[in-house]
C-alpha cells in the first residue's frame, strides 16, 4: 500500500464529512471511528444496539468494525 495513498483517503474522509457526506463502510478506505460517529451519528449508534442485542459475545464482529466502535 502506498503511504500516501493512505493518507489522502484520511484526509479525504475528514474533508467529504464536513459537508455531511456519509461513508460506505465496506468500500471507503481508512476509515477512522471519529470518521464514522461523526458522519452516521444516531444511526451508527442504533446499528451497535442491535448488533450487541444479535450477537453480544461478538462472534461475527470483524476486526475492521470491531477497529470502529
Amino acid at each position: 500500500n502506498d503511504p500516501y495513498w493512505i493518507e489522502f483517503n484520511k484526509r479525504f474522509n475528514v474533508f467529504v464529512a464536513g459537508f455531511g457526506a456519509r461513508p460506505l463502510l465496506n468500500q471507503t478506505k481508512q476509515l477512522s471511528r471519529d470518521i464514522v460517529y461523526q458522519t452516521l451519528g444516531e444511526d451508527w449508534k442504533r446499528f451497535l444496539l442491535y448488533r450487541e442485542q444479535i450477537d453480544p459475545n461478538g462472534r461475527f464482529l470483524s476486526k475492521f468494525f470491531e477497529d470502529l466502535i
